[in-house]
């Protein structure tokens, strides 16, 4: 995908959250305050990208059922975002769109609309419009799905609608 979208010449930053150490949220309710978060680690740098971002692409493993436990922190994480925009009335309007994939082990068909929801919730309070969701299965080892040719053409036409509208 970050090939794809590289060839239109759309410019890309690639996140993996394993790579950044974001602690899961406290409840301090600090944020309930100010609209920030009082916990100085990499979510900062994540806050930043999302807000300069168009586009967002999130793309998870399933494990029990769920997005990955990174993932799910990083949301957690946002509840600034929610706080701006539903408490403090300081969230603009936004224009950004997003997709979300799911890979996984087993085509399981329960899996995909749980992990969905939680990123539907995450992406309505960033303002971001999902224009596609889908699960790709089986994936079970690291780089298995660049050998799916299905899920790499459903993939480029996932980039193709998210970038749609920006020309």
């Amino acid at each position: 995908m970050l090939a794809f979208a590289r060839r239109r010449r759309i410019g890309v930053s690639y996140i993996t959250l394993d790579a950044l150490s974001i602690r899961p949220c406290r409840h301090c309710d600090r944020c309930l305050k100010t609209g920030d978060c009082i916990i100085d680690d990499d979510m900062a740098f994540v806050s930043g990208e999302i807000d300069r971002a168009d586009m967002i692409i999130i793309a998870s493993p399933v494990y029990f059922g769920s997005i990955s436990a990174q993932l799910k922190i990083m949301i957690d994480r946002a509840q600034p975002y929610w706080v701006r925009k539903y408490r403090l009335g300081l969230m603009p309007a936004q224009n950004k769109r997003g997709v979300f994939i799911l890979l996984g082990a087993r085509d399981t068909k329960g899996y995909f609309p749980c992990s969905k929801k939680i990123v539907d919730i995450f992406f309505k309070v960033l303002g971001i419009t999902c224009v596609d969701s889908f699960a790709v299965f089986p994936v079970d080892a690291k780089g298995a799905v660049l050998k799916l040719e299905p899920a790499l053409k459903r993939a480029e036409r996932a980039v193709s609608r998210l970038i749609q509208n920006e020309r």
